[in-house]
């Protein structure tokens, strides 16, 4: 095949790979995935005609422009799991202003809420997983709602809120009975048993957060 047709061969069939991948995650396709997969591809293929992009170098831009949230967010979890929250917050403030669909940022959200949990700052925590719900459309994969509440719920039980925490514990298991979350659930409930008063509740940010990616 001619190098030059490989662009828009590798450009289409990205675009169909990852569509396919998204549609085993029931994430769907996202629209800006799509737009700016045929976008580029089309950009990629003028420049393969006229200056010579090759194909590897065209695969590696459409790569790091259509995925750029979910790299970001990625590295963010990386370096949360090893203890560098505040460098993690700056990676997820960066994705957060590269203009990510509402899936990605709903993603970036629920990996910014955990962070948070694990530093300790609850309130805060809080405010960003109610946001997320809030602004969650009916569309959105269950297991990033269930990520959510399933966080939420963590949240409110460190700040010794147990009604809350049970109901979004709850909530989860409603929704999402089968994934890991559902589990962190019904161990957050017979948690609560031991901790009856707010004041003899746990705020320690405990490692016990889920990311979105961990579903």
């Amino acid at each position: 095949m001619n190098s030059r047709l490989l662009v828009p061969a590798i450009g289409l069939t990205y675009i169909v790979v990852f569509g396919f991948l998204f549609w085993l995650r029931r994430e769907g396709l996202p629209l800006r995935f799509a737009t700016e997969g045929v976008i580029l591809t089309a950009l990629g293929t003028l420049g393969a005609f006229t200056v010579g992009v090759g194909p590897i170098s065209f695969l590696i831009v459409l790569y790091l422009i259509t995925m750029r949230t979910r790299i970001l967010a990625d590295l963010g979890n990386f370096l949360v799991e090893r203890g560098h929250i505040p460098e993690a917050m700056l990676l997820f403030d960066a994705a957060n202003r590269l203009v990510p669909d509402s899936l990605g940022k709903m993603i970036v959200g629920i990996d910014r809420g955990v962070a948070l949990v694990r530093l300790g700052e609850l309130k805060e925590s809080v405010n960003v997983f109610q946001s997320i719900l809030d602004s969650a459309s009916i569309e959105m994969p269950v297991r990033y709602l269930a990520a959510a509440h399933y966080n939420l719920g963590l949240a409110y039980m460190h700040l010794g809120d147990l009604k809350e925490s049970r109901k979004h514990f709850l909530a989860v298991l409603d929704i999402a009975p089968e994934t890991v979350y559902a589990i962190g659930a019904q161990t957050g409930l017979r948690k609560q048993t031991q901790m009856p008063h707010k004041d003899e509740s746990s705020s320690s940010g405990e490692n016990t957060g889920n990311s979105a990616g961990e579903a």
